[in-house]
């Protein structure tokens, strides 16, 4: 059984970092104060909202909770952020 993400982060996984990136800004916490309240390590959010590595479920479960929302509310910001910029759909330039 393989554990925890692997490999580099799909398309869907970098709007799911565009998204936390969106609701970080509107809770005016630093990335430090979120990753540290939703008990992960520096390491493991950056590799994670850079799209080094795939997010998990646990870990949007985990980051929702200190931005205010639930994990269909990142789910949901993600989709939309994928309608708005088809042509990259998550894509880091």
């Amino acid at each position: 059984m393989v554990r925890g993400a692997t490999g580099p982060a799909g398309s869907w996984a970098l709007l799911t970092a565009d998204a936390i990136g969106v609701y970080l800004k509107r809770s005016g916490l630093t990335a430090k104060s979120l990753y540290e309240s939703a008990g992960m390590s520096p390491a493991t959010y950056y590799a994670r909202t850079s799209g080094r590595v795939s997010f998990t479920l646990n870990d949007v479960e985990a980051l929702s909770v200190p931005l205010g929302v639930t994990p269909l509310d990142i789910a949901l910001m993600a989709t939309k952020l994928g309608e708005l910029a088809p042509a990259t759909k998550g894509k880091r330039t």
